[in-house]
């Protein structure tokens, strides 16, 4: 299921406007390898924005580790 109608279900089942941040960031375009194109979030599948979500994590691990080891060098 798309993000997009993930967050328009959350929306009829809380019966909420979707914050304006959310629609903010659904329009953000993130670059897929598989497709070699750029692609909206709200457009992603929820499991692929959640690999997505990951993989940043890993990242961001990563590179506080190599930034740990610089400043202690």
């Amino acid at each position: 299921m798309k993000i997009k109608k993930v967050v328009n279900v959350l929306q009829i089942i809380d019966e909420n406007k979707i914050p304006s941040d959310v629609e903010d960031i659904m329009e953000t375009k993130y670059f897929s390898e598989e497709r070699n194109k750029d692609i909206e979030i709200g457009e992603m599948d929820l499991y692929h924005l959640l690999r997505c979500f990951n993989l940043l994590l890993i990242d961001r691990r990563k590179l506080n580790r190599i930034l740990t080891v610089i400043k202690e060098w």
